[in-house]
């Protein structure tokens, strides 16, 4: 009785055990609004029944030499069969879960909700929208941007051995200029360890109308980023600080000072169980210091550019 309680004690640190290393790989938002969330559900109970169905049917194997072969041979089976069911069952519930939710969220259903999504009001085009200075015209795209900034960081001999330069580039309004904006990465692991203690010294701004690459060095190093292999790692760093968020595609800006922010746009689903996507706030973290604050859209400031991202408002707009 006390082995069996043992095993089932070790049974259960061990799952928890590969569940959390998991969830800090994976990092799912705990929402049941999340498709993710029910990915990895599906995935805990698979192998919590792996583990369980395991244990017995190798405790039954080795009583199958002995007089008590014959109901070994069926605990086997039942144990087996026990676990297949809990497997197929967990499966076929994540199955229905999904259908319910498109059945409920499909257009013909809901034609007002997905209309609703956004505003639409009359406008004067020639009032609202300002002409612009034919010589003030961005010309710089994220090729481009790229291009320039790798020939930037070659021109930095004590940098360029260490770190190298993240593609995204964000299109920003800097000081109500256009530019586009990124950040640096550790070269490798070897090169993060060198590096991590004191943090990524410098972004780089390319201004999309002059074409104009800077590399902006930093008084104090960028702590949490992409290249960060622990806790400090952004995406884990938001996960755990906010475990229940559903979050859209992570951005890099600069605020007008030039002081480097993580842009985390907070997902919601305005019709059924997860259609009808829309964005409620968003998460800033200052990528130097770590501090960190959920705002709701209306107090957002005005200097964050990337909430939206362009394909959420055209299918919105569709």
């Amino acid at each position: 009785m006390k082995r069996s309680l043992l095993t089932k004690l070790l049974l259960g640190a061990a799952s928890a055990i590969v569940l959390f290393i998991a969830y800090w790989f994976v990092l799912p938002p705990l929402n049941l609004r999340s498709p993710d969330f029910w990915s990895f559900l599906i995935f805990a109970v698979i192998l919590v029944t792996v583990l369980f169905a395991g244990s017995a049917i190798f405790k039954s194997l080795k009583e199958l030499p002995h007089e008590k072969g014959h109901f070994a041979f069926m605990k086997i089976k039942g144990a087996a069969g026990l676990g297949i069911k809990i497997v197929l069952g967990s499966i076929a519930a994540v199955v229905a879960v999904n259908l319910v939710a498109a059945i409920i969220g499909m257009p013909i259903f809901n034609a007002k909700g997905y209309y609703n999504l956004i505003s639409v009001s009359d406008g004067n085009f020639a009032e609202d929208i300002a002409e612009i200075d034919m010589s003030a015209i961005p010309v710089v795209d994220r090729d481009t941007a790229s291009r320039l900034g790798r020939r930037k960081l070659g021109e930095m001999k004590d940098l360029v051995s260490q770190f190298e330069i993240t593609p995204d580039f964000t299109q920003i309004n800097y000081n109500n200029s256009p530019y586009r904006v990124t950040t640096l990465t550790y070269g490798d692991v070897f090169k993060w360890l060198n590096n991590q203690s004191e943090g990524i010294p410098a972004y780089i701004t390319v201004d999309m109308v002059t074409q104009e690459a800077s590399l902006v060095r930093l008084e104090e190093g960028i702590k949490y980023s992409e290249g960060e292999y622990f806790y400090r790692n952004i995406h884990r760093y938001l996960r755990f600080n906010y475990p229940t968020k559903i979050f859209d595609e992570l951005c890099f800006e600069i605020d007008d000072k030039g002081t480097p922010y993580w842009i985390a746009p907070c997902i919601t689903y305005r019709i059924g169980i997860w259609s009808g996507k829309d964005i409620e706030g968003a998460v800033l973290v200052n990528a130097v210091t770590g501090e960190h604050e959920y705002l709701p859209l209306d107090k957002i400031p005005s200097w964050v550019d990337q909430v939206f991202i362009s394909d959420l408002v055209v299918e919105q707009l569709n």
